[in-house]
Order: C-alpha cells, then structure tokens, then sequence
C-alpha cells in the first residue's frame, strides 16, 4: 500500500496545477483507516480539486466509510467547478452549506440521516439534470416537499423508505424538462 500512496503523492506533484478532467476513487475499508492513508487521499482529492476536476467519482468498497465522508464533507461539496459528482457508500450525518452551481448529474449511494440534507442538496446544484438517490437511512428520509430544478431532465429514487407526511399528499417538482422519473422506493 505505501508503493501505491507513494506514486499518488509523485503524480500529483508531477501534474501540479494541471486541468485534470475525471477523477475516480475507490477506498479500501478499515475498522481503524492509517493516519498515512488519511492524509495521502484526502491530499489527493484536495489536489484533484484544486486541478479544477470536472468530474469525481469516489466508492468505498464498504458502507459507513469514515475517512470518505471526512474528505466529502470538506472539500467536495463546496467545488465550483464539479459537473459530475457519484458517490457509493458514503455515510454523511449532516450535509451544509453546499454550493456546486454547475453539478449537472448527481448519483448517490449513501447514508443518510439528516433530513433536511437531501433538501440542501437540492437546493446547492441548481443546473441538475440528472439525479440518481439509492438513500439509505435509519429514520424515514422524506423527499422535499417541493423541489425546483428547472434543467431536471431525469430523477432516480432506489432502495429508501420514501416517506411522505400526513399532510403532504404530493411531491411537487418543478422542471419544464422532466423526461423520467423513476422509484423503485420500499414505501410511498
């Protein structure tokens, strides 16, 4: 592992500041992550970042990664740039201040246990158009009660408990371009 760590610090140094268009991540699953480990992805995903990346892509090979959701909740959510964001078993508690004004698809494969987060989300990608959510969560995530995404052309809902209130009769998204919807949810 410390060949691999080793030659990711020697790329990016070599390609420093350089336009880097895709960058994808797949994270091995520790009960205790090495703090070398630690440092060595969270620097390359701050390099990657700062490489103007356009496209990320980061999969932990099991749910619950700690060191993911500390690099997400840092760095990735707060990129300018991004135009792709895909993320698969991630855990996040609280998801703010999210501002990715040119995010065009957004897939996650998360937990998730906040209920205004998936709302704040929303809100902090304007320009989507395609959404895919397979949210899993141990209380009842309600989907946005209304959600504004006037690009949306495609919205995915998978695998959550899909729970609207007793007052909430309908979910109103507002897109003039919504070609699919798409829920595979357990209970609506």
């Amino acid at each position: 592992m410390l060949k691999f760590i080793n030659f990711g610090k020697s790329f990016f140094r070599q390609y420093s500041g350089a336009f880097i268009r895709k960058f994808e991540i797949r994270l091995l699953a520790f009960k205790k992550v090495p703090e070398d480990y630690r440092s060595s992805i969270e620097s390359w995903v701050l390099e990657a970042v700062s490489c103007k990346v356009q496209k990320l892509a980061m999969f932990s090979w099991k749910r619950g990664s700690a060191i993911a959701e500390h690099i997400i909740r840092s760095t990735i959510f707060t990129c300018r740039i991004l135009v792709s964001l895909k993320l698969s078993n991630i855990n996040f508690v609280k998801l703010k201040g999210i501002h990715l004004p040119l995010l065009k698809e957004l897939r996650l494969d998360v937990c998730l246990d906040d209920e205004d987060s998936l709302s704040e989300l929303l809100q902090g990608c304007p320009l989507l158009k395609e959404v895919n959510l397979d949210i899993e969560s141990e209380k009842d995530v309600n989907f946005p009660k209304s959600v504004c995404l006037p690009n949306l052309k495609a919205l995915y809902l998978q695998g959550f408990k899909l729970s609207l209130d007793k007052d909430m009769h309908s979910v109103f998204i507002q897109s003039t371009s919504l070609d699919i919807w798409s829920s595979s949810a357990g209970e609506i």
